[in-house]
């Protein structure tokens, strides 16, 4: 009866092992950028739009500030406002999947409730976007990414996106 525990031990680690490997790996290989214009400084009082489809899109409103270029990004679906807050920086992209609105502001990464705006808590919540980075004297934005998610809302979930946006005025898609 031990050697039947200790293959059931064994199995059960392999497993977790398969587990972990499947809900890391996506930290491990980044996906790929494209590169940016030179001249993508945004221009002051301007919205640039985003259409992710299924009637969602957003709206990048820049303007001039005290501290230099501000924004704000709009989230609508079917031609409402469901969430708006202050941009960090001026790279926005996202993704629409199943319900669900990934959206990044450079780096910081928010996860949506299309229709509420609500952001949607997660346990864990792996990805390997890098947002804007620089690559031999270029700069590029992260298209493609991979997440993968463990939460109340979608328990283990793994979608790979291709994000759509803007870097300042140029589109990225």
């Amino acid at each position: 009866m031990s050697g039947l525990r200790k293959g059931g031990c064994a199995g059960l680690i392999l497993i977790c092992c398969a587990v972990i490997l499947y809900i890391a790996i996506p930290v491990f290989v980044p996906g790929p950028g494209i590169p940016i214009p030179a001249d993508c400084t945004p221009r002051s009082s301007t919205v640039e739009k985003v259409l992710l489809g299924k009637g969602t899109e957003l709206n990048i409103i820049w303007k001039a500030g005290s501290g230099g270029q501000t924004g704000t990004v709009q989230l609508l679906h079917k031609g409402q406002v469901v969430v708006y807050f202050p941009l960090h920086t001026q790279v926005v992209v996202a993704a629409l999947s199943r319900g669900y609105v990934y959206l990044y502001d450079n780096k910081l990464g928010y996860i949506l409730n299309v229709e509420t705006g609500r952001k949607i808590p997660s346990w864990v919540e792996l990805d390997n976007y890098r947002g804007m980075y620089t690559a031999n004297g270029r700069a590029y934005v992260q298209q493609q990414a991979l997440i993968t998610l463990i939460g109340p809302s979608f328990g283990v979930a793994r979608n790979s996106l291709s994000m759509r946006g803007v870097v300042g005025s140029c589109h990225i898609h």
